[in-house]
């Protein structure tokens, strides 16, 4: 009764439908009978008007009371207002689809992103087999040459000498780097 906004007094002898909007009289007016002949209802939910015009939506548990013929006689109902429960479901509901189409725009963006990584991996894949193949070509030219080859830094120093070191300078190769190439 509080959350209608009356009293005891205001409500007994009242019908009930008295308290129920009038768009929502016809299903009352429906489905009360049915509760009558079945005599108990559970978590049966409808909008209900308070004192001051607003609406709630409620939930109730009844039982009806049969007199000793088995005529009905009252009904006993406790309600619930989920008012607020109902809102909040509504927002949780917003939220859980608002959250869904985040993840799904974040998966498509990952997808995407992921396809693109897929994409730079083979074509690094492709220019490391390149490179790996044009240094071994440079490498079997260079090892392979009757020529001194060597490469200097900006010290002068040997940094590579190829297998001819051994022919012009009488050093192995390894031996050479790190020397100054005009001590020979």
């Amino acid at each position: 009764l509080d959350d209608m906004g009356y009293s005891r007094e205001e409500v007994m002898g009242r019908c009930f439908a008295e308290f129920v909007p009038v768009d929502y009289l016809e299903h009352f007016e429906e489905n009360f009978p049915q509760f009558k002949a079945g005599g108990k209802t559970r978590a049966t939910e409808f909008e209900m008007v308070r004192k001051d015009g607003s609406r709630i939506l409620v939930s109730f548990d009844g039982n009806v009371e049969y007199d000793e013929e088995g005529k009905f006689k009252r009904t006993h109902c406790i309600m619930h207002d989920i008012t607020e429960r109902r809102r909040a479901e509504g927002e949780l509901r917003k939220y859980r689809d608002h959250l869904e189409e985040m993840v799904a725009e974040r998966t498509c963006e990952l997808e995407k992103r992921n396809e693109e990584l897929q994409s730079e991996m083979a074509e690094r894949k492709q220019a490391e087999e390149a490179l790996w193949r044009s240094e071994e070509k440079y490498r079997e030219f260079v090892e392979g040459t009757s020529d001194l080859v060597t490469q200097v830094n900006s010290e002068g120093l040997f940094t590579y000498v190829n297998r001819m070191a051994r022919d012009v300078y009488g050093l192995e190769p390894e031996q050479c780097v790190g020397l100054s190439a005009f001590s020979f």
